[in-house]
């Protein structure tokens, strides 16, 4: 199910995807078409190990700073980077798309991935908004949850995952803003 607002930077066209709100066999996409000749430029999987951590975003599209970095935010599914695996559900991901494909170069996980996960309280309940930046705090991003929590981190060092909660050290704050 391609849920998410189109993304077009640099004279890419990207396109995410999901499921049809329903368990079972399906993958987050991301996808990068050229908008001239819509030759396919690269495609991202979230879990390619796996199935689920679809990309839905509310509706709301990936977002790209000036360097063309493309942010997205991944839902349910299982999550397995920080121990080398490929899955990254529930996840914050900076792509690059270095090399004429995409790639993930940096990701922040809530240290609470698998509790959000079982609880079906997964993070990727709004898209990534990239906030201006400002002199105290450059290069932030947002995103929400379905726990009600919003995320803000720090876009040119996400964190990765730590094991200890709370995490704080890894993103600049949690706020709760309602379930």
């Amino acid at each position: 199910n391609q849920r998410s607002a189109l993304l077009l930077d640099n004279g890419i066209v990207y396109i995410a995807f999901g499921s049809n709100d329903v368990p079972g066999d399906y993958h987050g996409w991301l996808f990068g078409y050229d908008s001239s000749s819509l030759k396919q430029t690269g495609v991202f999987n979230v879990t390619p190990n796996a199935i689920q951590g679809g990309i839905w975003q509310n509706g709301g599209g990936p977002s790209a700073d000036l360097n063309h970095n493309i942010f997205v935010v991944t839902g349910d599914g299982p999550f397995d980077a920080n121990r080398g695996g490929m899955s990254y559900s529930d996840s914050f991901l900076r792509l690059t798309t270095s090399g004429g494909g995409l790639s993930v170069s940096d990701y922040f996980t809530p240290c609470d991935q698998q509790t959000l996960e079982t609880a079906g309280q997964d993070v990727g309940a709004s898209a990534t908004v990239l906030l201006p930046d400002s002199p105290s705090q450059p290069n932030l991003l947002i995103g929400g949850s379905k726990n009600g929590s919003l995320y803000v981190v720090n876009r040119d060092n996400l964190g990765k995952f730590d094991t200890a909660c709370p995490d704080s050290s890894t993103r600049v704050q949690t706020i709760p803003v309602g379930a």
